[in-house]
Parts: C-alpha cells; sequence; structure tokens
C-alpha cells in the first residue's frame, strides 16, 4: 500500500469568511522557520515509505516561495520511495501565479495544480471577499 503525503501550508493573504482551516499572515521569518519544521517531520517518517501522491494544501501554498517547495520535494524524494508518476499538488490561488513560480513549480515536480477560484461571477467574489476578477 502507497501512502499520500499532506502538507499543510497556514500561509494567506488575508483569512476568507468562509474558510475553518488554520491560516497565519505570511512573513518570510515564518516561511523558514515553517519549512525547517516541515523538513524535520519529513526525517521523521519511516525510511523508504512508499507514496504515489504528495499535496500542498493550505491556507495558500502558493505563497511559500518555490525554493521553499523544491526543498520539501527533495526531502520527500531523498527519505520517501516515491512513485516515478506520483501526483504532485499545490493549491494556488489565482493572484498569486506567476509565469516564474509556474515554471519553478513545474522543475520542481509539481504536476498539478488545484486553482482556488470560487468563482467567476464578480458579486460572488465579492461576497466571498476574493480579490481576484473573473479574468
Amino acid at each position: 500500500m502507497k501512502a499520500g503525503i499532506y502538507i499543510h501550508v497556514p500561509f494567506c493573504a488575508k483569512k476568507c469568511p468562509y474558510c475553518d482551516f488554520y491560516s497565519a499572515a505570511y512573513r518570510a521569518d515564518t516561511a523558514e522557520r515553517y519549512t525547517e519544521a516541515v523538513l524535520r517531520n519529513i526525517a521523521a517518517l519511516p525510511d523508504g515509505l512508499s507514496a504515489d501522491t504528495v499535496y500542498f494544501g493550505g491556507g495558500t501554498p502558493s505563497m511559500l516561495p518555490p525554493a521553499h517547495i523544491e526543498r520539501i520535494l527533495r526531502a520527500i524524494r531523498e527519505r520517501c520511495d516515491a512513485a516515478a508518476d506520483a501526483e504532485i499538488t499545490l493549491e494556488a490561488n489565482p493572484l498569486t501565479m506567476t509565469d516564474a513560480k509556474l515554471s519553478a513549480w513545474r522543475e520542481s515536480g509539481i504536476n498539478r495544480l488545484s486553482v482556488g477560484v470560487q468563482s467567476f461571477q464578480p458579486d460572488v467574489l465579492a461576497q466571498l471577499g476574493r480579490k481576484h476578477t473573473p479574468e
């Protein structure tokens, strides 16, 4: 049996009124401490754990610098027996996606995005407190 690895990235630009997940404001020093804690947790996994999925959820994982995501994925590959065709997903907010980040995520092994659009209706986006537009 293969494991699925879930990594909760707690950072958000702001707390959405409908969200019940734990989140905190992004700060570079906090993101570094968070990443180091995740790396310690990965090091504590059973050596050779077989995994076929990695899911970065949140919060807004796309706020975490791509270099941090790459470090986490490298640690998982070194510690675990990750399937060559593992599904590696990152939740992303439309406002935090850039061409540079998309390229970096792909290079690090992210092969699936879960984009938190929530709606393409401007009035619904406003009601939900979302900052992006349908465009």
